[in-house]
């Protein structure tokens, strides 16, 4: 038997508010996903020991369709990014207008990585070894190399770069290392595609892009992004525009949805007080003129209007056909395993987590926050800034007032690795339904680590 909000006697009825908004949304903000997501607690040991960890790197990120990085990062062909992902790394290269090619990062002379960062092929086209000049084409092939005489049976064909499976969805190109692996289009599913087609990702730019190491496994990382329960304490701000009670989750799939409806005012807020506080915070797309809410008034009708003006001042695109939903709410896409686009046309953001090289106890955790693009326009993407640990995530271009809830979010997730190494503890505890996509998450890992290992 599923398990939705109206299950959840404690929750709001989300589609009941979006129902009765000024412009309501289209139907896929209805939809729900099926699935128990059950009540029993899950061992810790899956957080921090290295065996499974290693299991992960074998059965999961060896098998797993995962987003290594976005179209614009390689818009010309001959274009280049890697992608690393514990102790593999791959180089995605542009070889036509619409078509990705990508390779494992290695020489295959003496195993050295043939380039250590993103960049454009140059007018011969080639990828050369620092080490001793074996050169390859933007197809993997060996194409030149120093003394060719002294390496009378070597087969060039033999040695071309191996290949990765790659392909594209949406803006973002994915890899998976397993050659037998199914198509993207059937992991992807229905839900996914037919959703963006809403809000294409591939007509948005990123305005800002930031990583950093977080002492965390991956997966505690991911889950603090997969539910809104800890919201009233770790965010006492967010307390100011929303309720952790009013947000709708889905399972689809593999992968999943949670819908944060924002100014269903929480009790002894006003609206006026809403809108006040979401500018102030300085999350409203627009400066820091202060809409008024009319007597009778609601803060999401006013607020939506205003999302819409400054965003069609900002691109001079017309956004009156978008619903209060689309303009205001969080509506966070769980990509599985370790990616979250989010729909709609806020201020809109999309996490990528990964583990951090074979360590258990961290991680390399991604904020990309995205607008959409002016009209006519495609604008490149906000370069990434890498963050040191000690930095505050508010000190990356472009984060804004972002910043200073993801620092909340990670001296949260510290302390909790932290204490998933005690004794006195054995077992975590989620809830049914607020943190159902955290259960889903860890099912889903096991589903693949029980399929690899049988």
């Amino acid at each position: 038997m599923g398990l939705d909000a109206q299950g959840a006697p404690g929750m709001a009825d989300v589609c009941a508010i979006l129902a009765g908004d000024a412009v309501p949304p289209p139907a896929e903000y209805f939809e729900s996903g099926a699935g128990d997501p059950g009540s029993e607690p899950v061992s810790k040991q899956c957080m921090i020991d290295p065996a499974y960890a290693q299991a992960e790197a074998r059965h999961l990120w060896g098998k797993v369709w995962q987003m290594a990085c976005r179209e614009r990062a390689i818009p010309e062909v001959g274009d280049y990014a890697v992608y690393d992902i514990l102790d593999q790394s791959v180089i995605l290269v542009r070889t036509g207008p619409d078509r990705f090619e990508a390779f494992h990062n290695v020489c295959q002379h003496r195993g050295i990585r043939l380039v250590a960062e993103g960049g454009r092929l140059g007018e011969r086209g080639r990828f050369m070894c620092p080490f001793h000049g074996w050169c390859y084409d933007k197809q993997g092939r060996l194409t030149a190399m120093p003394r060719a005489w002294d390496f009378p049976s070597l087969d060039p064909a033999q040695v071309a770069l191996p290949p990765v499976r790659v392909d594209s969805w949406d803006g973002w190109v994915f890899v998976n290392f397993d050659p037998e692996a199914g198509p993207l289009a059937d992991y992807l599913g229905d839900m996914l595609p037919r959703h963006f087609a809403l809000w294409p990702q591939a007509e948005r730019h990123l305005v800002s892009h930031a990583a950093k190491i977080v002492r965390c496994n991956w997966k505690a990382a991911f889950a603090a992004f997969l539910e809104v329960y800890h919201v009233p304490v770790t965010h006492p701000s967010g307390g100011k525009f929303a309720t952790d009670i009013a947000t709708k989750y889905d399972e689809f799939g593999p992968h999943g949805r949670m819908h944060l409806v924002k100014f269903h005012a929480p009790k002894g807020v006003s609206e006026q007080d809403l809108v006040d506080n979401w500018i102030s915070m300085g999350l409203a797309a627009g400066g820091k003129d202060i809409p008024q809410v009319p007597a009778g008034g609601c803060a999401r009708g006013v607020l939506a209007r205003y999302q819409r003006e400054q965003y069609g001042r900002r691109t001079r695109r017309d956004f009156s056909r978008f619903s209060d939903a689309e303009m205001l709410d969080t509506l966070e896409y769980f990509v599985f395993p370790n990616f979250a686009p989010w729909g709609g046309f806020g201020t809109n953001l999309a996490y990528r987590v990964r583990p951090n090289g074979k360590d258990p106890d961290s991680c390399l955790f991604e904020v990309m926050v995205t607008a959409p693009d002016p009209a006519g326009q495609k604008p490149a993407d906000a370069p990434l800034t890498m963050l040191p640990e000690c930095t505050s995530w508010m000190e990356a271009p472009g984060m804004s007032g972002l910043g200073a809830i993801l620092d909340e979010d990670v001296a949260n997730l510290e302390r909790v690795q932290q204490g998933l190494h005690s004794d006195g503890y054995q077992m975590m505890h989620f809830a049914r339904y607020q943190e159902r996509l955290i259960r889903h998450l860890h099912r889903t890992v096991d589903a693949f680590l029980a399929a690899g290992q049988s």
